[in-house]
């Protein structure tokens, strides 16, 4: 069982599934046998538009372009902040896929983790944004949309009640509208 869980979400860009192993080498290296200690995630919550946004970057190359580079990130960066809120109270979309993502890492991190371990969230720009509005509505009373409705995932309780009692979460977002860091204490989910 881990004592430590550091969770980290992407910011705009191409669904990298490894964006964090720099971070975590390093911190590897530098913690040696205590490593073995620390549960380390990603939260890939926009994994299911890489498709499609490859698609539509493949058809916008039918010949060469100056600034192909940006021109992909800014394809990216729109598509990943516009779809997140677009279809918000759709069963099955992409508001809800992100959230079943962030879920099913917070579920994985609660499994491989001791009763008292304190969790470390990392975000960056639209990480934070999609971050945020996970957390937001994992607090609600009742909520209308994501995840959430409809009492939660599996129609648990709006967050699992262990969860609640053994995480407080430290969240570094150092991107949009985010200082950091913010306590997320669960004793008021």
């Amino acid at each position: 069982m881990a004592d430590l869980v550091i969770l980290a979400a992407p910011g705009m860009g191409a669904v990298n599934e490894d964006f964090a192993e720099p971070l975590f080498r390093a911190l590897k290296s530098a913690l040696g046998d205590d490593w073995s200690r620390i549960h380390t995630d990603t939260i890939l919550c926009q994994g299911h538009l890489q498709p499609n946004l490859e698609r539509v970057f493949d058809a916008m190359q039918k010949r060469d372009m100056d600034y192909l580079r940006a021109r992909k990130f800014m394809l990216y960066g729109l598509a990943e902040a516009s779809t997140q809120l677009a279809d918000i109270h759709q069963r099955g979309g992409n508001y809800e896929k992100a959230q079943q993502a962030i879920y099913q890492t917070f579920e994985r991190a609660a499994k491989a983790t001791s009763d008292n371990a304190p969790v470390i969230l990392l975000s960056h720009s639209i990480g934070c944004c999609i971050l945020s509005n996970y957390l937001w509505d994992a607090q609600r009373p009742t909520i209308s949309h994501g995840i959430w409705r409809d009492g939660g995932p599996r129609c648990a309780i709006s967050w699992p009640l262990e969860w609640k009692l053994r995480w407080e979460a430290i969240w570094k977002a150092p991107g949009i509208n985010q200082g950091g860091p913010v306590v997320v204490r669960p004793d008021r989910f």
